[in-house]
């Protein structure tokens, strides 16, 4: 993870804690390609109502490290741009405030509806909740695992550029709350530390990395011993040579 990318986010999180949320939304980034454009404004838009617009700075800002970067495709570039403001942000506020309580356990079903004057109205209230936010564990979880996310994306495009769709939807592993919030995480970390980082520093040579990704990702499943998912990453190392 790059230490520009740690000092950014803490910049962000005191001005949210302190207060020192500029009102004014953020401006897309220059250069921004024109598939990722109606992508990125409706997550702006978004974060900055549910967020706060500190947080919608944070995410033009970690935009603005593709913009321009060669070999990077416009499709994945937008879906970095939909999968860093994925929908189930709304809901985390009043989630992790249930996960504190201990209540997340408890077969309660929490849905959210924009159908209606009820639903709009809850999910304002949601809405209202979002400083809460920001003394919660997987707020700062959350933060320091997308900057990881970006950095091997980054790594991606430089050391296997073809890896770079596969690392892209990684992220689509961290979903929910809770429990498979947490299970999501764990598997993305093990897929990581066992796969990608090893090849990206040399130690691995896995020459289709995408491949290997995809192949790991197929083996998950909701066991938080991992034991298929650790199986399939030993079996894909022992398929190649040490670098």
């Amino acid at each position: 993870m790059s230490d520009r990318g740690i000092l950014s986010s803490l910049r962000y999180l005191f001005a949210d804690v302190i207060g020192e949320d500029d009102d004014t939304p953020p401006f897309l980034p220059e250069g921004l390609p024109e598939a990722v454009v109606p992508v990125a404004s409706d997550a702006i838009h978004m974060l900055v109502q549910y967020q706060g617009t500190s947080y919608a700075q944070l995410y033009v800002d970690r935009l603005k490290r593709f913009v321009g970067r060669r070999g990077f495709d416009d499709t994945d570039f937008a879906e970095v741009a939909r999968l860093m403001a994925a929908p189930a942000i709304v809901a985390e506020p009043v989630l992790d405030t249930l996960e504190w309580l201990g209540w997340l356990r408890l077969p309660v079903s929490i849905r959210f509806s924009t159908a209606n004057r009820w639903g709009i109205r809850r999910l304002k209230i949601e809405a209202g909740l979002r400083r809460w936010r920001l003394f919660s564990v997987r707020y700062t979880k959350e933060r320091i695992w997308v900057e990881r996310w970006l950095h091997m994306i980054d790594r991606s495009l430089t050391k296997q550029p073809a890896a770079t769709p596969a690392i892209v939807q990684t992220a689509a592993m961290i979903e929910g709350y809770g429990d498979p919030y947490r299970q999501g995480i764990a598997d993305w970390s093990a897929i990581i530390d066992g796969l990608v980082k090893p090849t990206f520093d040399g130690v691995l040579a896995l020459v289709d990395l995408g491949g290997a990704v995809a192949e790991a990702r197929a083996a998950v499943l909701p066991d938080p011993r991992q034991a298929a998912l650790q199986r399939k990453i030993a079996e894909i190392r022992a398929r190649v040579p040490a670098a």
